[in-house]
């Protein structure tokens, strides 16, 4: 098989991608502590869910100190 066989193969087997990369984020526990059980159509453990709570309680934490950031930069 020569190089240009093979770069084809790979360029149509990228094209042919059977899954969905938003689908692949979610399953990644990093992204959603609750995707992969979500995903596979499992209830998410207690952990996973404790973990979920704790994700959106320091991005809204994070969030509240961004925006008191800026309004004191305004100020």
């Amino acid at each position: 098989m020569d190089e240009r066989k093979i770069g084809e193969t790979l360029e149509s087997a990228w094209k042919q991608r059977p899954y969905d990369e938003s689908k692949i984020r979610s399953m990644d526990p990093k992204f959603d502590p609750l995707g992969p059980a979500t995903v596979h159509g499992n209830e998410p453990s207690r952990g996973a869910k404790i973990d979920a709570e704790l994700k959106a309680t320091d991005e809204e934490e994070l969030r509240k100190k961004a925006e008191h950031k800026m309004r004191t930069r305004e100020t």
